[in-house]
């Protein structure tokens, strides 16, 4: 094999390795890698490289064996507890009638060590509901789709806090007890599971809203002869615009004309208003929760607090039977999850315990004081489980500690001896001290996160009980997705998947080194610097940006190159690169040959004359004796039809050239020069 061979073989198996990091990466469509444009793409960066999808699948799996092993050893590691949650993933096929492919994806999530949520994929397959099957009839009670065996593998088993899950309508919620039993045998779970069921706050809203729709469907089908808009869409606050829109075409006389037993009577167009009326607060109590990314359990209790409010006012207010059904649900809600939602709420330092205790007497009256006192009871006991934790884990340094020190002649260890009661003291003092400090002032800006990662250092139990309280996924949806009731839309390139492949490119995925969502300004800015890096690559023709629009379209990507913001970012990488060339130049210890260069253009618009550039490069044998050729300089020389290359540099004059010797720091490591032209 031929040296060119062999170095474009090397470059055809980086370009697959970035290929398959490219692949992995969650802000790129999933089977982008298929698409013409792509292909057009990877002809424009590369004419010599063809991509061979049948590797590009072999490097994907070895990017995902990569980084498994570090994620079982971060995990490994881990000395918090881990939440988990499941989300049912929906394929609508058209082809198999009214039956749905449906995914189930199993994620962990934590704050690491950075006080960063992290949320990653450990199990993702495919669950294969046929027409004549139930959920039931394919999960049996003691299987649980390979969840608990992936918790063993990643050695996670152990460290399991809460578990999230949709109450969906097909059956696949009692995967939550499967796997709870499973834990249970290997170790109690705190608190007697009074904590693990985490029921979703968005499933509630949903439900309730679209539970009081159907209690009025005999009106809403009457409104959609009217106005074909008009349904119970899966999507309640469309549901309710749209209900809007015919009671302000009713006020404005639209239906006067139409058959009178086609249109609402006014009793029923006054039943529509007041559902509108109280779904509208509603909607302005939940969406805050729903348009933020990534909300931490600490903010819940307040919000359904505020809910709970409306719905008791708007009960009040008239003879509402729909509305009190929705004061039942949200009843029922707080009955589920106030001990989950309360001790959340008192690791926010704005609340603790006086507005726990505030809550639970105007949501429950007389018997809110039990409600707080037991959320006070839970916390005193998980406190004393994770102080015994935390102390085994320094006693264990410590007597480590201790070995080493005997063994170099020091102290007897009985001198190191530690008072269990001043360690009791201690940790009385600590959570004590924590609920008896005033609240902070109350700020909607509030970082719940940023205060225990520095302020709350002065109470390390309790840091370590917010760490894992407050990344309890209580939603699974944010967006317009909270919005809807049943499980989230999947991809349909995952229909098309081997059951390992998917498994890797979910789990893949979701480990990308870079865990914090980029905005859609960082996207933008990251997308120009990656055309301004494939400008500097010396294979890509220099103005290729200027023709890319089309490609970028075509990969689905919501991206427009812009020339200028890419000349910027080019700017930024020569600055860069200059910085490590002229560090590496000084440190050189060998001699340096140069070469001047003179290029030119002829010009038919300038007749006889042409265009002729200069450039100036350093040649060189690097530390690994490969030849190097680096441009130090680049100009245009500008003759003119009357001017000699003689009269236009004068013998003090050499087109700045010495100064970029100097600029490099090289003026003294020059061995000789070569002129390759004139």
């Amino acid at each position: 094999m031929s040296s060119s061979d062999s170095e474009q073989e090397e470059i055809n198996q980086n370009m697959e390795r970035a290929l398959a990091e490219l692949m992995s990466d969650p802000d790129m469509p999933p089977n982008f890698v298929h698409g013409v444009g792509f292909r057009q793409f990877m002809e424009v960066l590369n004419p010599q490289f063809k991509p061979n999808f049948k590797n590009d699948g072999s490097e994907f799996c070895q990017v995902y064996k990569e980084r498994k092993a570090g994620v079982k050893d971060f995990l490994g590691k881990f000395d918090g507890m881990i939440s988990l949650s499941v989300d049912i993933l929906r394929y609508e096929n058209p082809a198999n009638g009214y039956c749905a492919d449906d995914y189930l994806c199993l994620s962990a999530h934590f704050f690491d060590e950075d006080w960063k949520l992290q949320k990653w994929v450990l199990h993702s397959r495919a669950l294969m509901l046929k027409d004549d099957l139930s959920a039931s009839d394919v999960l049996h009670d003691d299987d649980d789709w390979g969840a608990f065996r992936w918790l063993e593998e990643y050695g996670i088993e152990k460290k399991i806090f809460t578990f999230s899950m949709i109450q969906d309508d097909v059956g696949y919620d009692q995967l939550v007890e499967c796997v709870k039993n499973h834990i249970q045998e290997k170790m109690g779970i705190q608190l007697d599971d009074q904590l693990f069921h985490v029921f979703c706050f968005e499933e509630m809203i949903a439900n309730m809203v679209q539970g009081a729709f159907h209690r009025i469907k005999g009106i809403i089908n009457k409104l959609s002869f009217l106005s074909s808009f008009v349904s119970i869409a899966p999507v309640w606050n469309v549901t309710n615009s749209h209900l809007k829109e015919a009671l302000e075409l009713w006020s404005a006389g639209e239906y006067s004309s139409a058959d009178t037993d086609d249109v609402p009577t006014l009793e029923e167009w006054k039943k529509v208003e007041g559902i509108c009326k109280i779904v509208d607060s509603i909607y302005e109590v939940s969406n805050t929760l729903f348009q933020a990314k990534h909300q931490t359990a600490n903010v819940y209790l307040y919000h359904l607090h505020e809910l709970h409010e409306i719905l008791t006012q708007a009960s009040v207010d008239s003879d509402n039977t729909i509305a009190r059904g929705m004061l039942k649900a949200c009843d029922r809600y707080w009955d589920k999850m106030f001990l989950l939602l309360g001790i959340s709420a008192a690791l926010d330092p704005r609340f603790k315990m006086k507005y726990v205790e505030f809550a639970c007497s105007k949501v429950k009256g007389a018997d809110g004081s039990s409600q707080a006192a037991a959320v006070l009871g839970a916390i005193e006991k998980l406190f004393d489980e994770y102080a015994l934790r935390f102390s085994e884990k320094v006693n264990c340094t410590s007597e480590s500690s201790a070995s080493v020190s005997d063994s170099e002649g020091a102290s007897p260890r009985h001198v190191n001896h530690t008072f269990s009661v001043l360690q009791d003291f201690e940790k009385f003092t600590q959570l004590k001290g924590y609920l008896e400090e005033p609240v902070l002032p109350w700020s909607k800006d509030f970082d719940a996160l940023a205060w225990w990662s520095t302020a709350g250092t002065k109470y390390p139990i309790l840091r370590k009980m917010a760490r894992d309280f407050l990344a309890i996924p209580v939603m699974l949806a944010t967006s317009h997705q909270a919005f809807c009731t049943g499980p989230k839309p999947a991809d349909r390139n995952m229909v098309n998947m081997k059951p390992g492949t998917l498994h890797a490119f979910m789990c893949a995925r979701s480990w990308c080194p870079r865990q914090v969502p980029l905005s859609d300004a960082e996207r933008e800015e990251g997308f120009q610097r990656a055309l301004a890096k494939l400008i500097s690559n010396p294979r890509i023709p220099p103005n290729f940006v200027h023709g890319i629009g089309e490609i970028m379209e075509s990969l689905n990507l919501n991206f427009k190159p812009n020339v200028k913001k890419v000349a910027t970012e080019f700017w930024k990488i020569y600055r860069e690169r200059k910085a490590g060339v002229k560090d590496f130049l000084e440190k050189f210890d060998g001699m340096i040959s140069l070469s001047v260069e003179i290029l030119r253009h002829e010009n038919p618009s300038k007749g006889f004359c042409a265009d002729d550039y200069l450039c100036l490069s350093a040649h060189f044998v690097d530390v690994n004796w490969k030849p190097q050729k680096w441009v130090l300089h680049f100009r245009a020389l500008e003759l003119k039809e009357d001017l000699s290359p003689s009269d236009f540099l004068h013998d003090d004059d050499d087109w700045g050239v010495f100064r970029w010797l100097e600029e490099f720091g090289i003026e003294k490591k020059i061995l000789d020069i070569h002129p390759l032209y004139g």
